[in-house]
């Protein structure tokens, strides 16, 4: 049951003042786009839309004002070029569209709001004292009820929305920086949300100019305090926002990257994580500037990063209340299949085909796709191994050259080409666990043996897949690099065949560990951790793609000193490695030491122990489906 007393929203047509519980407006997958000549009220009529503004009910008296924001266009990043005074993040400016209008937070989040939500903190309290240490007569850092919270990490920031998430039912986060910026900009063009001139800045942000002694009472005379200020204190911006540019710093929910190269137009929310070479790979991106920043004209479009001290503040967002999502379509290249993300109802049959070795699922039925008579899933008796059917078919492999986090390395440049597959095979539906891998091979060689028996195997060399797949039997083999991406885009052309903190286990998100299979979403074919948790052995060796169409690829075979390729990314992986297309390549063999896949990335993601090892090399197998029933 939804908790009433959780949320109050203001009707557009109400009296001021006038509180009614109400609901947002159930999302559509076609929302008209703000023209930034209308007023928001008047958009929001003819968007259907009733509620202009929104009140959350954080308990005990405390709540949180929010408006509308609708979904519109505008110009993200510097207008100008990097010879000219831009820095390289701003750059190259591009018109995004935001598709779904949302709620945001009026103002920034304040410290009465943030304590009664995650409590009272004695170690949030030491940070103010550490922050105003410098100057103890004169505190810069404020503490009060209508004092924005400032001393935070991305990590407490999130924490907030995900308690707040849950108190009212509705889905509350922190804005994406393109949400943060078309909101800050509300239809503005020019250099600022007022206009062109920085001297109308003490109007409408708090920020020092290096004034001695300022007060409330003289701060819009003199353009700031030289402290944090109550949040409201200047004038907002043309949708009801205030302190966007000044005050706190606020945090966005993307990660940073190098800059807008490649990046998304329709609702672009960053990369799963920073990419490497970015400080790390650890940065979440902050917009606005702080109190005590020096103004200057860059503002709206500054990009600061930070691997997530306790330095900002934020605001929120709340999405439009929504039952279905609609399914993205891709008319492009459509394959020569029906389509699998609404397959046709399958037919009974009391009989399937099923490869030798194996038996049909309990309660499976005919594969859908082709009405070839093969199970849709099947059991390896050999090994307990759950496998699903995936059809024959064709696809783009590999990813364009605006794929944001596309390998740029000559060896491994993912060269888009259409593939055709001729014939349908059966794909484990989870990696290779420890429990299957001791059962067939003697020995659990993982480093994660803790993890669990249904954890995947780890630490294991494409030498030993091969003697697993021999001893094993039924026709067990590592799948083709073609199979695999295949297998793995399920029908989809993006870089992911979902959402990545749902489908996978990534550097983002794993703790620094393997976990047990079948956690996270399946792809569209019902197969889990393809993003993430191990990579996987592929039957190929390294090659350059071609750039021609081609049928049943299978790469070259083993050669000395040549390389096979893995795919999917692990756990110890940045998103950008755990994409569809990504390729990864490593000698097949042992190297001798019983702790081996030591990560040669250490240097570069700087906090990973000297002497840490990278057990993060897994499996998955397939068997084709030609055999006489």
């Amino acid at each position: 049951m939804k908790k009433a007393s959780s949320l109050i929203v203001v009707l557009a047509t109400a009296c001021a003042g006038s509180l009614i519980a109400a609901e947002p407006v159930t999302a559509r997958a076609d929302w008209p786009l703000w023209d930034s000549k209308e007023s928001v009220t008047d958009y929001a009529k003819r968007a259907g839309i009733k509620e202009t503004q929104m009140e959350l009910d954080l308990g005990s008296g405390v709540s949180m004002k929010l408006t509308l924001i609708p979904a519109g266009k505008f110009v993200m990043g510097a207008m100008i070029e990097r010879r000219e005074g831009a820095a390289y993040w701003q750059i190259p400016h591009r018109e995004v569209t935001i598709s779904k209008p949302y709620y945001m937070g009026v103002f920034e989040v304040t410290q009465q709001q943030f304590e009664q939500i995650m409590g009272s903190d004695a170690k949030r309290d030491r940070r103010y004292d550490e922050a105003n240490a410098r100057d103890k007569e004169k505190p810069r850092w404020l503490k009060g009820k209508t004092y924005p919270e400032g001393l935070l990490t991305w990590n407490e920031a999130a924490e907030f929305c995900e308690k707040l998430s849950a108190k009212t039912d509705m889905k509350v986060w922190l804005p994406t920086e393109a949400q943060w910026e078309y909101a800050c900009r509300a239809g503005s063009t020019t250099r600022f949300y007022w206009g062109q001139e920085p001297a109308e800045v003490h109007k409408y942000e708090n920020f020092t100019r290096i004034f001695q002694g300022e007060t409330l009472k003289t701060a819009k005379d003199t353009g700031g305090f030289r402290t944090t200020a109550p949040v409201g204190s200047f004038k907002p911006n043309n949708f009801g926002l205030y302190d966007m540019l000044g005050n706190v710093p606020e945090w966005c929910h993307d990660w940073f990257t190098h800059d807008y190269v490649g990046a998304p137009t329709l609702d672009p929310a960053g990369p799963g994580i920073s990419p490497p070479g970015t400080h790390a790979g650890m940065c979440r991106v902050w917009r606005g500037k702080a109190f005590s920043d020096v103004w200057d004209w860059s503002h709206i479009i500054n990009r600061p990063q930070h691997a997530g001290h306790p330095f900002c503040g934020f605001r929120v967002v709340v999405s439009m209340k929504s039952t279905v999502e609609p399914v993205q379509k891709n008319d492009k290249n459509p394959p020569m299949l029906p389509s699998v993300r609404d397959p046709a109802r399958a037919h009974e049959d009391p009989k399937f085909r099923v490869p030798p070795g194996c038996r049909a699922a309990a309660g499976t039925k005919a594969e859908t796709y082709t009405k070839s008579g093969w199970a849709q899933a099947i059991v390896h008796e050999a090994t307990g191994m759950e496998m699903v059917y995936i059809p024959a078919g064709n696809f783009l492999m590999g990813s364009s050259t605006t794929e944001l986090g596309r390998s740029r390395f000559g060896h491994l440049v993912e060269v888009p080409h259409r593939v055709t597959l001729t014939r349908g095979f059966y794909m484990g539906k989870y990696e290779v666990t420890q429990a299957q891998w001791e059962k067939v091979m003697g020995y659990n060689p993982s480093l994660f043996e803790k993890t669990g028996q249904e954890a995947p195997v780890d630490t294991v060399s494409w030498d030993e897949c091969q003697t697993f797949g021999k001893k094993a039997g039924g026709g067990l083999r590592l799948p083709t690099e073609a199979e695999w991406e295949y297998a793995c885009r399920a029908g989809t052309e993006e870089p992911y065949a979902g959402d990545l903190d749902e489908m996978g286990w990534y550097l983002g998100n794993s703790k620094g560990t393997t976990h047990a299979v079948g956690k996270k979403k399946p792809n569209a074919w019902g197969l889990y951790d393809m993003h993430g948790n191990v990579w996987e052995w592929c039957q190929d060796f390294h090659d350059k793609y071609p750039a021609e169409a081609v049928t049943d690829p299978a790469g070259p075979t083993k050669k000395d000193e040549s390389q096979a390729i893995l795919r999917g990314g692990s756990w110890a992986d940045y998103a950008n490695y755990c994409r569809s297309a990504t390729r990864g390549c490593y000698l097949p063999r042992f190297d001798g030491k019983q702790n081996r896949w030591r990560d040669d990335a250490q240097a570069a993601r700087g906090w990973f122990n000297a002497q840490f090892q990278r057990p993060d090399f897994g499996c998955r197998f397939v068997i084709t489906a030609i055999s006489t029933p």
